[in-house]
C-alpha cells in the first residue's frame, strides 16, 4: 500500500497535510502491502465466545467435507495424512519420480540442498547491491546469508546476517530461501539464479531485511506447515509439517488407503475409493487438484468459515477460496496472464468438453529432462491432432524448430526469473503473431471483477465476497479510489449481516483507513480487536490510521499491543521508539533502539533516534557517533524517515 498522498516534503501542502504524508511514508505501511495475503488465513474465522444477547450471526455454510455425497471416502476431515513413506511401499516409481519433479523439491531443508550449490567468487560470491556486500557462507550442511556495510578500508561496520533453515524452489529457475528466527519465518534478500548461474537480489527486494513468509504463502509451496493464528509469520515447532509437496496433497490423505491395502484387501470395482485418483474425477474437480495452487485471479481469499488446508481433493476448489478474474467488459480474453485462466481460453481446452486438462500436458509424477521436452510434448499434441493433417505451418520453419509445437502454438511471453507469471503462452494459438498479442492486464476499473467459476445467483456471500476482492484489487494497484463507491457499501451490508466477521471488518478498516475519515477506521479496527485481540495486522493498521489521526498516545499502545503478539517486527520497534523520543521518554527509546538493532543491525532509523535522544540528554559524544552510523548505513527509506523525524513539530 502506498500513501495517497504526495511525497514527504512537498512545499506547496498544508501543514496537517505533510504530517499525515509523513507517517504514511514511513510507519511501515509498505509492510500492509505485503501482509495482505494473510486476511484470508484460518485465523480470520476466530469467533469469539457466544453472547446471548446480540445478534444472530449469518449461518456459515457446511463443510464440503462433511456433506460430500461421491464415492472417496478419505475426504472427510477426519481422515489422516500419513507423509508420502507410507506411500512409497507400493508406488516406489512414482514416489521417486515426484521426488525429483518440482513439485516435490519445492521446500527442503538446507541440508539436502547446501552441499550441491556453488559458493566460489565466480558466481557472484559475494555481490554488491543497495550499497551493500551480500556474501553466502558455508559451513558443512549449514548456510549463513549476510549483507555487510563496510568501511572505505573493506571492514565490515554492521552486518545483517542470517542462518538459513530451508531452501524454496526446484532449482529449474533458481532457489530462494527461508531462516526460522524464534518461531517466526522469514525469507533472506539472497536467491540462486540458475540461468546466469550467480547469486544475487531476491526479486522484488528494494533493501536487505527479510521479508515474513505469511501463512498463505506456504500453502502453495509446502506439504503440510503449523501457522499460529492471528500472526504474520509464525509457526508451531518445526514450522512444517511436510516440506515439499507431497502425494496427499493431489490424491488426499491416505490413511484409509494404506490400512485397506495393508490388511491385503483390493477394491470391488476398477476404482479403489479409499484415495482419491484425479483421473477419476469429473472435469471441473479433477482440474481444482491443480489450481488449489496455480489459479491466483486478480484477488483470491478464503471462503468464509473456510481455513488454509481444509481444502480436499474431489470437492469443489470455490467452496474453500474465492477466486475473482478480470471481467469481459474490461479484460480481453486473450490477455489473461496465469495458465489456469489462459489454458480456459485455448480451443484446445473448450473443444475437448471436459477431456483436456493440466495433465494432458503435465505429467504430475515424473520430471520432463531438457533433452526430453520436444518428444515429449509433440506427443502430446499429436494425440489429439494427426500432424499431416492439421499442421500447415511452413516446412522450412518446422524444420528449423525440429517440428516442435510448442515453439510456435506457446511462445514465450517474456523472460523472467520472478514466479507467478506464465512464461509460456498456454491459449495454444493456432497462429500466434496474427492474434491478439499478449498484454499485462490494463488498470482494474470499479466492477471489473468476477468469480471463477460463476457462483450461483442465490449465493449469500457474494456481495461480500465481490467487496473484499474490490478492496484486494485496489491494493494490488496501489489506488483504491476507483474501488471504494462500489466496496465499501457490499462490505458495510456484509458487516450489518454478521458483526463478528473479522475477514469483512479488516476489509472495511483497510479502505476506511485510505480515506480522509481516520476515525471511522479505527473505530472499524476497535470492533475486530475486541474479537481477536492479537489480531497482528489489524492492530499494525490501526496504529498507522492513530498516527494518520493525530492521536501518537493510541498509536503507541497499538504498536506496544503489536510488539507482544510479534516482538520480532522491526517497523513496530521502529515506529514504537520514535513515538517515545517525540513524547521526551528519551530512555525507553534508546532501549527499543538497542532491541531493533539487535534485530536488525544494519537499520539506519535506529541510529537517528539515538542521536536525537542522546543529544536531547546531553550526551554529545554518543550523539556524534550515532549520527555518524546512521550516515553510514542510510537508506532512501531512512533519509525519508530522517526528514520527518529532525523535521519541524507539525
Amino acid at each position: 500500500m502506498r500513501s495517497k498522498e504526495p511525497a514527504l516534503g512537498s512545499g506547496g501542502e498544508a501543514a496537517g497535510r505533510r504530517g499525515r504524508a509523513a507517517w504514511l511514508a514511513w510507519l511501515g505501511v509498505l509492510v500492509l502491502a505485503g501482509s495482505l495475503a494473510w486476511v484470508g488465513q484460518r485465523w480470520l474465522r476466530r469467533e469469539a465466545p457466544a453472547d446471548p444477547t446480540s445478534s444472530p450471526r449469518l449461518p456459515v455454510s457446511p463443510d464440503p467435507r462433511h456433506t460430500y455425497a461421491g464415492p472417496f471416502k478419505n475426504v472427510r476431515p477426519e481422515v489422516k495424512y500419513v507423509g508420502d513413506a507410507a506411500c512409497a511401499g507400493c508406488h516406489a516409481v512414482e514416489v521417486d519420480g515426484f521426488h525429483r519433479h518440482p513439485m516435490g523439491r519445492s521446500i527442503l531443508p538446507v541440508a539436502a540442498l547446501a552441499g550441491k550449490l556453488r559458493y566460489e567468487h565466480e558466481v557472484h560470491n559475494p555481490f554488491t547491491a543497495l550499497g551493500s556486500r551480500f556474501l553466502v557462507e558455508r559451513q558443512a550442511d549449514r548456510l549463513w546469508h549476510s549483507e555487510q556495510r563496510l568501511d572505505v578500508d573493506g571492514k565490515v561496520l554492521a552486518q545483517r546476517r542470517s542462518a538459513v533453515d530451508y531452501v524454496i524452489g526446484s532449482g529449474q529457475r533458481g532457489h530462494s530461501f527461508f531462516s526460522v528466527q524464534d518461531g517466526f519465518l522469514f525469507q533472506t534478500s539472497i536467491s540462486w539464479f540458475s540461468r546466469d548461474q550467480i547469486w544475487d537480489l531476491s526479486p522484488g527486494f528494494h533493501n536487505g531485511q527479510p521479508r515474513p513468509v505469511l501463512h498463505e504463502c506456504v500453502f502453495c509451496h509446502s506439504g503440510g506447515a503449523l501457522p499460529v493464528e492471528h500472526t504474520e509469520n509464525r509457526y508451531e515447532g518445526k514450522v512444517f509439517t511436510s516440506p515439499a509437496i507431497g502425494c496427499e496433497r493431489c490424491h488426499g490423505p491416505g490413511e484409509l488407503h494404506v490400512k485397506f491395502r495393508a490388511a491385503d484387501q483390493l477394491p470391488k470395482g476398477r476404482v479403489d475409493h479409499t484415495i482419491v485418483n484425479p483421473r477419476h474425477l469429473e472435469p471441473a474437480r479433477r482440474e481444482a487438484v491443480c489450481q488449489q495452487c496455480h489459479l491466483e485471479g486478480e484477488a483470491r481469499f478464503l471462503r468464509r468459515g473456510r481455513g488454509l488446508f481444509d481444502f480436499r481433493p474431489g470437492l469443489p476448489l470455490e467452496d474453500f477460496w474465492a477466486v475473482y478474474l478480470p471481467s469481459d467488459e474490461v479484460q480481453d480474453k486473450h490477455k489473461v496472464v496465469g495458465h489456469v485462466e489462459q489454458m480456459y481460453e485455448s480451443k484446445c481446452f473448450q473443444a475437448s468438453k471436459g477431456a483436456f486438462g493440466c495433465a494432458t500436458c503435465h505429467d504430475p509424477h515424473q520430471p520432463v529432462a531438457p533433452a526430453e521436452r520436444l518428444p515429449f510434448y509433440r506427443t502430446r499434441c499429436l494425440n489429439c491432432h494427426e500432424q499431416q493433417h492439421s499442421c500447415t505451418g511452413n516446412r522450412a520453419r518446422r524444420a528449423e524448430r525440429k517440428d516442435s509445437c510448442f515453439e510456435c502454438h506457446m511462445t514465450r511471453l517474456h523472460r523472467t526469473d520472478i514466479a507467478h507469471t506464465a512464461t509460456t503462452d498456454h491459449r495454444i494459438l493456432r497462429k500466434p503473431a496474427a492474434e491478439a498479442p499478449y498484454l499485462p492486464p490494463p488498470y482494474l476499473l470499479p466492477n471489473p471483477l468476477v468469480p471463477f467459476p460463476r457462483r450461483p445467483a442465490d449465493d449469500p456471500d457474494a456481495d461480500r465476497d465481490l467487496g473484499i476482492a474490490l478492496v484486494r484489487a485496489g491494493q494490488a494497484n496501489n489506488s483504491f479510489a476507483p474501488y471504494r463507491s462500489r466496496a465499501e457499501p457490499l462490505l458495510e451490508r456484509a458487516r450489518a449481516r454478521d458483526p463478528k466477521d473479522i475477514p469483512v471488518l479488516f476489509h472495511l478498516a483497510l479502505l476506511l483507513s485510505q480515506t480522509d475519515q481516520p476515525g471511522k477506521g479505527i473505530a472499524v479496527a476497535e470492533d475486530l480487536l475486541a474479537l481477536v485481540p492479537e489480531h497482528e495486522l489489524t492492530l499494525h493498521l490501526a496504529a498507522v490510521m492513530a498516527a494518520d489521526a493525530g492521536k501518537p498516545g493510541d498509536a503507541l499502545k497499538y504498536w506496544e499491543k503489536l510488539l507482544a503478539v510479534s516482538p520480532r517486527n522491526a517497523d513496530a520497534h521502529l515506529a514504537r521508539a520514535a513515538l517515545l523520543a517525540k513524547d521526551g521518554r528519551h530512555e525507553r527509546a534508546i532501549a527499543g533502539c538497542r532491541k531493533l538493532l539487535a534485530l536488525d543491525p544494519l537499520r539506519a532509523e535506529a541510529w537517528t533516534v539515538l542521536a536525537y535522544c542522546h543529544e536531547q540528554r546531553g550526551a554529545a559524544a554518543r550523539a556524534a557517533e550515532a549520527r555518524q552510523m546512521a550516515e553510514v548505513l542510510k537508506t532512501p527509506e531512512s533519509e525519508r524517515f530522517r526528514a520527518w523525524f529532525l523535521g519541524p513539530v507539525r
